[in-house]
């Protein structure tokens, strides 16, 4: 039965083969009438002026970008460097973790269009001034491409025109309204970070005064308080010499967690030791309590405490704004021109050739299915 099934597909294929050949002139016919028809077509749109060729050579102008990943080179970063909790406490981070993705979007956005059609009057380029805007930026973002390389980081930008030096000014343009937008944005952040130490630094110095003229209050009712600034300051080196080996391990602890994970002895020896140091410090805390200290006493415990707290603070943060302030003046970027867009000698299409012989051959595909449909139905006739 298998050699009947073969014979049968040979017979088939044989009665193919032969009507093909029979009917060789209807299809190479109207192939090659096609082609010729296609070549004719081709030469005319390359003899045409670009503007009124139906199918233009097109020159691509391409420039590209990288990010910036150091995060020291921004005004949140100097802050960072100094006290890394101040940039959790403005909520502002300029150089994030998605800067690439951002630019990227903004590259695509309406803004970035608008900056280059206003430059460039895009609507009497393309020759179509009673067309909607939104048609208008349609074509354009047809032309215009953005891309990001996920293992480089670097953004291509590029833009496609009849103009090869329209095509290299908008991808430079393109560029340069970038670059204005993400200083404006960064000098805007900058203020309010600005904004928000100055801020800070008011309010405690308003906590520190209030601080002062209390202690300076209880002074004047209660006399010299001598011993109890002793015992106070004991109290309070104490406790504070805790405070910050806590601190200074628990940034070590931090540290080596992201370095060798949770499972590491050193880090599991590490997390006993600042639980030890927080159970010292627990105890110290019931030592007070027990002391023979009398109630002003405590209170003026709990002011100094605060005063070395605010003033330690205050110091800090007054710095910063120095800092900021200082910086503020500087253009920050968020990326660096590896290369700019340069005028293409070379087209980027369209190609001819290739478009001819494709025609050509879905021509020939064409006649052949329908000789064999022909063919077909010419022997159910009989």
């Amino acid at each position: 039965m298998s050699n009947g099934t073969q014979e049968k597909k040979e017979f088939w294929l044989v009665l193919y083969i032969r009507t093909l050949q029979k009917y060789k002139p209807w299809i190479i016919t109207p192939g090659a009438l096609a082609m010729l028809a296609a070549s004719a077509l081709m030469y005319l749109s390359v003899k045409l002026p670009p503007e009124k060729s139906f199918y233009p050579d097109m020159y691509t102008s391409t420039a590209r970008i990288y990010i910036i990943n150091n995060p020291g080179d921004g005004v949140s970063g100097l802050l960072s460097k100094a006290n890394p909790v101040l940039q959790d406490m403005t909520g502002i981070n300029i150089f994030g973790n998605n800067t690439a993705e951002m630019i990227v979007e903004i590259l695509k956005s309406r803004k970035i269009y608008n900056y280059i059609a206003t430059e460039y009057n895009l609507p009497e380029k393309y020759n179509i001034p009673n067309m909607p805007l939104y048609e208008i930026r349609r074509i354009f973002q047809k032309h215009f491409s953005v891309s990001r390389d996920k293992k480089t980081g670097i953004i291509s930008i590029s833009y496609s025109s009849i103009d090869p030096v329209l095509s290299r000014n908008i991808v430079n343009s393109a560029i340069a309204a970038l670059e204005s937008e993400l200083k404006d944005s960064a000098k805007k952040i900058i203020i309010e970070e600005i904004d928000y130490l100055d801020n800070t630094v008011s309010k405690l110095a308003e906590k520190i005064l209030l601080i002062e003229s209390a202690m300076t209050g209880m002074e004047k009712n209660h006399g010299a308080l001598v011993n109890i600034k002793d015992q106070a300051a004991a109290f309070l080196n104490k406790s504070e010499s805790l405070k910050e080996q806590i601190a200074a391990k628990e940034l070590e602890y931090k540290t080596m967690i992201q370095i060798s994970g949770t499972t590491n002895e050193m880090t599991s020896l590490l997390k006993m030791h600042i639980a030890n140091l927080k159970e010292a410090e627990k105890e110290l805390e019931r030592q007070i309590s027990k002391k023979d200290i009398s109630g002003i006493g405590l209170q003026y415990l709990g002011y100094k405490r605060d005063l070395m707290i605010y003033e330690k603070m205050f110091s800090a943060m007054s710095t910063q704004c120095e800092m900021a302030k200082l910086q503020g003046g500087r253009n920050y970027s968020q990326f660096r021109i590896l290369e700019y867009g340069d005028v293409p000698e070379i087209k980027s299409g369209p190609y001819r050739g290739k478009t001819v012989i494709v025609i050509g051959f879905l021509c020939v595909s064409v006649c052949i299915i329908l000789v064999l449909l022909y063919h077909g139905f010419i022997l159910t006739r009989r």
